[in-house]
């Protein structure tokens, strides 16, 4: 009985403070909460990155969260939208792992209920993981605003809206460009998020991190797809690709990103990278725009560049269908103001009414007749003469510098830019990991 008792209390005490929390974040957020709330986030996510092959489970899943929520969103769908609304579809095996990755940081989300919905709570931790990994080298534009819903769908007409980790280009083009609306390069961007976290077999029907470093936020993905060898291995229903006895692996979705490998058939013992014969995958064409390695090769090679396209797509894909819903505020999320964003006024407080029940009458009239006389002319017979002046005055000072400077001769012609990188150099591409990271499942 007494166990009994307790447990109705808590459950009492959990609802009383779900009751408190906010569908929609109040705008505009108070600094001071922001603030604390980045600081709860950063510290739980910091203290998880500990040694092991797992050490990037919670910042990967964090991100893979994000992407999930998001990833529900379909313009094409006026009824049923979606987008990143702090919700996913628990009957989608897709979206399997992702409760006890939100679990993991859901008593942050209860101090802040009351302040922040937990679509923004959301992206928020994603973008707090971001900046972890990648030693703040990445800060992705934030804005406060998002709905949360309790009920979604990620699905249209029977059909997943998640990409599939079996699926080839026909499926980043069907969710991401299609359905959100996203460009081909900045979905390639997006999926490079691969390189935190790992899949895990119990949830996803996949097993290993997708690079060596798993808590660490670079390129690493994109170059091993580019330059490592990959072999085929795996069942009919759950591809993986294997560099020999390494846990690293890649899926379809991201070997996708270098070649055409969903419908290839080929011998399995056959390295991507081995000398070209039948059987072999090949390379998509690297000078087509509509196709992914245009876009792989560039951020293998230029990190910089993958950092900055990173940015814009997070940032898309964590706004998806909230245009004018989101407020931009100064020096909160590293936003900057556009002109689709809310426009929050502080009302102006009424004036105080005035005391005075009327203004104060004028002076009365002058009661003079007629102005004073003026004095009597002055009884000096000539007045005084002026003061002398000086017969010149003296010449201004000369000045300081004969000639201005010379202008700084013009500079050289700047150096040519370097050379676009040279192609593939060599084999590679991995996968999207049933477009799943950290923690089990698929996921961006």
């Amino acid at each position: 009985m007494y166990r009994f008792t307790i447990a109705i209390a808590v459950l009492l005490v959990v609802d009383s403070v779900t009751s408190q929390c906010v569908t929609t974040t109040p705008l505009p957020v108070d600094p001071t909460v922001h603030t604390n709330l980045v600081a709860a986030l950063d510290t739980r996510l910091t203290d998880s990155i500990v040694g092991g092959i797992g050490r990037g489970d919670l910042i990967g899943g964090v991100v893979r969260l994000a992407f999930h929520d998001a990833s529900g969103f379909n313009r094409n769908d006026a009824s049923n939208p979606g987008g990143p609304d702090g919700c996913f579809d628990t009957n989608n095996p897709d979206n399997n792992g992702l409760d006890g990755i939100a679990g993991r940081i859901e008593d942050i989300y209860t101090a802040f209920c009351s302040s922040v919905s937990k679509a923004d709570f959301w992206a928020l931790a994603a973008k707090v993981s971001v900046d972890i990994a990648s030693s703040s080298n990445v800060k992705i534009p934030f804005r406060y605003g998002r709905t949360t819903r309790k009920n979604c769908i990620d699905s249209s007409n029977g059909r997943s809206r998640l990409p599939g980790a079996e699926q080839g280009l026909p499926e980043i083009n069907r969710i991401m460009v299609s359905n959100w609306g996203m460009s081909l390069e900045r979905a390639v961007a997006l999926l490079g998020a691969h390189t935190l976290g790992r899949a895990e077999r119990q949830f996803s029907g996949y097993q290993g991190p997708w690079v060596a470093q798993p808590d660490v936020f670079n390129n690493n993905y994109y170059r091993d797809i580019i330059f490592r060898p990959w072999v085929r291995r795996g069942t009919n229903t759950h591809t993986e690709w294997r560099r020999g006895p390494r846990p690293e692996l890649m899926l379809n979705a991201d070997m996708e990103l270098g070649y055409s490998v969903a419908n290839c058939n080929f011998d399995a013992t056959d390295p991507i990278n081995a000398p070209r014969r039948p059987g072999r995958c090949n390379p998509h064409n690297i000078a087509d725009a509509n196709l992914p390695l245009m876009y792989t090769n560039r951020f293998a090679t230029n990190q910089n560049l993958w950092f900055r396209v990173f940015e814009d797509a997070m940032e898309e894909m964590t706004e998806l269908g909230t245009q004018g819903q989101l407020l931009c505020q100064p020096n909160i999320g590293d936003c900057t103001v556009r002109n689709t964003d809310l426009v929050v006024t502080t009302p102006t407080a009424p004036a105080a009414a005035s005391t005075t029940a009327s203004p104060p009458p004028p002076p009365p009239p002058s009661t003079t007749a007629s102005p004073p006389p003026p004095p009597p002319p002055s009884t000096t017979a000539n007045p005084p003469p002026p003061p002398t002046t000086t017969a010149n005055p003296p010449p201004p000072p000369p000045p300081t510098t004969a000639n201005p400077p010379p202008p700084p001769p013009p500079t050289a012609n700047p150096p040519p830019p370097p050379p676009p990188p040279g192609g593939m150099g060599g084999p590679g591409m991995g996968g999207m990991g049933g477009m799943g990271g950290g923690m089990g499942g698929p996921g961006p």
